[in-house]
């Protein structure tokens, strides 16, 4: 079986390491295919088949679009495909539309709550529902309970839950440092998501009787948390340490706890650290048997934690996390769940997306459009109005093309009246 994995970018985080515990992870008689927007080899994929500089943005243009479909369809082919698998973002669309042309169905995974309010215009939208609505999704594959809670506002949709994958062999169980209690590592991106729980727990570090912290990450927000930690004079007790791709050799036997949240949290459980949960602007606290149980089923995230735990978990609900997470998370587990799925769902082709490809098409062959938006191209819309408006039984869906079809009547009427205005003044001095 041939999987031709799709995503908007692969840089590092989460979704990234996701996908490379999944490739490392497959049997011998499964193969995975790449197509990224963007791939920067900060996470290697060693030995993959990768192709990359998809646009995949919401700022394509209808030629833009086209290419990333017509590419998509020609790799399929190629590749002999049997199985499509795409992440968010705005690589839904073209792959969507490349596996009702080629037949390959098609599974979408839920990585955060972003995977299903990323939509900005009413075309985005209406493609989405109606993907969904009309099975061409064969299955979402979600990381938490959140997920599966969102998708059921979509008529027709199948999600399960399946848990990120963990690697034992990168995550053996670790030493820690017992010789020194408060020193503590941090492990996250440091970008607009995150800043704010970092902050938060660094002006909380004595409260959790942390002394020294380094902080391994990095992102666009590396220079203002610098400042901050020099602003409150704490440059001698925490220090950046920039991104790490072992963390386990990385913490192994130098610290006595970690501090992350989602993917960073399971690791860490996973290697028998204490671990203090971040996330959401908040700090959530110490991660003992309770709160696990919390948040095992949403990737670990604090989301849904209104209080702050300092209670220090006991080593024996230290050592009974950890061996829950290395029987239920273990990569080996998972994927096998994951080839079952795949293998047992199927997408449904309609014609009416077919259709509405090849009017696209044409549009991108226009030299005055094919610069033009596809998420915000009035004629697009048209076409979603009618090969997709005309053929919803949601009434969600329904109601979508209800409320663009008078914001653009009144906008029409807008428009004019301000044309007649103009026209008027100038007349006026003429």
């Amino acid at each position: 079986m041939k999987i031709l994995v799709i995503s908007e970018k692969f840089d590092n985080g989460g979704l990234e390491t996701q996908i490379k515990t999944y490739y490392e992870s497959l049997p011998s008689d499964v193969e995975m295919v790449f197509a990224f927007g963007i791939y920067t080899e900060k996470i290697k994929l060693n030995n993959a088949k990768i192709y990359n500089n998809f646009h995949f943005s919401y700022t394509d243009t209808i030629e833009n679009f086209c290419d990333d479909v017509d590419r998509l369809v020609e790799i399929i082919n190629k590749e002999n495909i049997d199985v499509i698998h795409v992440h968010p973002y705005y690589s839904f669309f073209a792959a969507y539309f490349a596996s009702q042309i080629t037949k390959v169905k098609i599974f979408y995974s839920y990585h955060g709550i972003s995977s299903y309010n990323f939509l900005k215009t009413p075309i985005s939208q209406a493609i989405f529902q109606y993907a969904f609505e009309s099975k061409g999704i064969a299955c979402i594959l979600s990381v938490s309970e959140d997920g599966i809670n969102c998708f059921q506002n979509l008529n027709n949709t199948k999600t399960v839950l399946l848990h990120n994958p963990i690697d034992l062999k990168q995550f053996p169980k670790a030493q820690l440092d017992n010789n020194n209690s408060g020193h503590w590592a941090l492990i996250s991106r440091i970008d607009k998501d995150k800043i704010k729980e970092i902050k938060k727990i660094i002006e909380e570090i004595n409260s959790f009787k942390i002394t020294k912290l380094d902080i391994y990450g990095n992102g666009t927000e590396i220079e203002n948390l610098k400042k901050f930690i020099n602003e409150k004079k704490l440059n001698k007790n925490i220090f950046c340490r920039g991104y790490s791709n072992n963390i386990f050799k990385t913490t192994n036997n130098k610290y006595c706890g970690v501090i992350g949240i989602g993917r960073s949290a399971l690791e860490a459980l996973a290697m028998g650290y204490p671990t203090i949960l971040i996330g959401y602007n908040k700090v959530s606290g110490f991660i003992n048997l309770d709160v696990f149980n919390k948040i095992k089923n949403n990737n670990f995230s604090n989301i849904h934690l209104n209080e702050e735990n300092y209670n220090f978990p006991s080593l024996s609900e230290i050592n009974q996390i950890s061996l829950e997470i290395r029987q239920n998370y273990n990569s080996e587990v998972i994927i096998k769940k994951y080839l079952q799925i795949i293998k047992s769902n199927t997408s449904l082709y309609k014609e009416n997306i077919n259709n509405l490809y090849l009017e696209i098409k044409k549009l991108s062959k226009d030299i005055s459009l094919k610069k033009c938006s596809f998420q915000k191209e009035r004629l697009i819309y048209n076409l979603i109005n009618e090969y997709i408006g005309k053929y919803t039984l949601d009434p969600k869906t329904y109601n979508l093309f209800v409320n663009a079809n008078l914001s653009y009547e009144l906008f029409d009427i807008l428009l004019a009246r301000i044309i007649e205005m103009k026209g008027n003044i100038n007349n006026d001095k003429n």
